[in-house]
């Protein structure tokens, strides 16, 4: 026989849930999931986006049950917790969707000429780089491929920023003099 919502202690049940008491997260679990997916996809319009919501919802209830404790009403609390995701999901989608919108159009496409000179180019740069020296082909890498700060290469090189900074301005010099050598020869 189903108990009715009004006769489930709700505060006995999250304190067995602190105890990692599995059914009685299960009796959460299957008591709010359809109601809260519903409620969800009311907001969401997205099966899948308001799965993840409930769920993960649903999972923090299990790995966080204490701090649940302090929640005066249960399925007020969930409803809003659903709510607030489920508004901020929207607010996300809508700041991409408006970045999408803003990004450059895409540039023509390159003659087979300019993209044989970008191969050869890439190519060469490299030759160049694969010649440097560790610490300087590494501080570059971090820097120019990786999109590191100095001081985040810094601490991964063990060295200061003043080096990391030492190290790219010789490797940029050290591509300039090399691409000058390759153009005049």
């Amino acid at each position: 026989m189903l108990e009715k919502m009004a006769d489930i202690e709700w505060e006995e049940i999250l304190d067995a849930v602190v105890l990692k008491d599995e059914m009685a997260f299960k009796k959460i679990f299957f008591h709010f999931y359809d109601n809260l997916l519903h409620f969800s996809l009311s907001i969401t319009k997205n099966v899948e986006v308001s799965e993840d919501i409930v769920s993960e919802l649903m999972s923090k209830i299990w790995t966080n049950a204490d701090k649940f404790q302090q929640v005066s009403n249960l399925k007020t609390y969930l409803f809003q917790s659903v709510k607030n995701s489920s508004l901020n999901h929207l607010s996300q989608q809508k700041i991409r969707t408006l970045y999408k919108e803003s990004e450059s159009p895409v540039q023509p496409p390159y003659t087979p000429e300019q993209l044989m000179l970008s191969k050869e180019f890439g190519k060469q740069l490299e030759e160049i780089i694969d010649k440097m020296p560790p610490k300087m082909k590494m501080a570059f890498t971090l820097i120019k491929d990786n999109s590191l700060s100095y001081k985040e290469a810094a601490v991964i090189m063990e060295v200061s920023t003043n080096t990391v900074d030492r190290h790219i301005q010789m490797a940029l010099a050290h591509i300039r003099g090399l691409l000058k050598k390759i153009n005049n020869s």
